[in-house]
């Protein structure tokens, strides 16, 4: 065996290599937007998040107690 590497294989090597590194480059670029977005959001996600548990946990009491609850 020979450590001779043939140019062609080289070669596409190289151009593989080249298109991996656009690509990490385009989602370094998709990340920092992302990244942008959420900073931009500030706290309001929270907020969401926030208001979605409560009302969860209203609706799991309101769920437990509707047994006991004379309703005729």
């Amino acid at each position: 065996m020979s450590d001779h590497i043939d140019p062609r294989d080289f070669g596409r090597l190289e151009a593989e290599v080249a298109a991996l590194n656009k690509s990490v480059e385009a989602m370094a670029a998709d990340l920092k937007a992302v990244r942008s977005a959420l900073d931009a959001a500030g706290g309001g996600w929270r907020v969401l998040i926030a208001v979605g548990a409560a009302s969860g946990a209203v609706t799991a009491l309101l769920v437990k107690l509707l047994p006991f609850l004379p309703l005729r």
